[in-house]
């Protein structure tokens, strides 16, 4: 699979303006008809984006957040640099996500959209594109959340989906993709502590 054929998926698949814009970025750093390698990221190059974007690094086993953007802070109502995705996600999502973050630093690009409930706001969908990037000669994932209180639909959207996570993944180094869906409770986002969500 080739950059042009990840972009024409981000096409068929992204509902957000936002997650097509990151992977038109992602992509147009591609040698064309290449396979896609995780390309040089500087956030000054995507500076309308950044408050949707976050940079994940591995840290002694954990995948810890260098940077998080006001839009994906204002969903959890905290700042996440330097937190843990594990302090930052209730257990039952994290166990249901963090793989497919994990996957990000063995080759793969995952999209996953579905629907969360926060304690004190109305019904959020959600998206996420999350894609492996260098920054400063380490290896990181680069995600970008679009919620749909504060990212921009496309003209045309896809269809929607039902309710639940839907996983989409492109393994870069083998050429295949995947899909998934598993069906997720409201239940499933309170935190013993804060009542935070994925």
């Amino acid at each position: 699979m080739t950059a042009r054929d990840v972009l024409d998926l981000a096409h068929e698949r992204c509902h957000y303006r936002q997650s097509v814009d990151v992977l038109e970025f992602w992509t147009g750093r591609q040698a064309d008809g290449d396979r896609p390698e995780p390309p040089e990221f500087d956030p000054l190059d995507v500076p309308a984006l950044l408050p949707h974007l976050y940079l994940l690094e591995r840290h002694d086993g954990r995948l810890r957040y260098r940077v998080s953007g006001e839009a994906v802070n204002s969903l959890f109502g905290s700042q996440h640099t330097g937190r843990y995705l594990d302090q930052v996600v209730p257990p039952a999502i994290y166990a249901i996500v963090s793989p497919y973050f994990e996957r990000v630093f063995d080759g793969t690009i995952c999209l996953f959209k579905g629907n969360v409930v926060l304690p004190t706001r109305d019904f959020l969908s959600f998206e996420r594109v999350l894609m492996p990037v260098i920054r400063q000669d380490r290896l990181l994932l680069l995600g970008c959340l679009s919620l749909s209180s504060t990212a921009q639909l496309r003209d045309d959207p896809p269809g929607p989906l039902p309710d639940g996570f839907h996983f989409f993944v492109h393994d870069i180094a083998r050429g295949t993709t995947e899909n998934r869906y598993v069906p997720v409770t409201a239940e499933a986002f309170r935190r013993p502590d804060a009542g935070h969500c994925a």
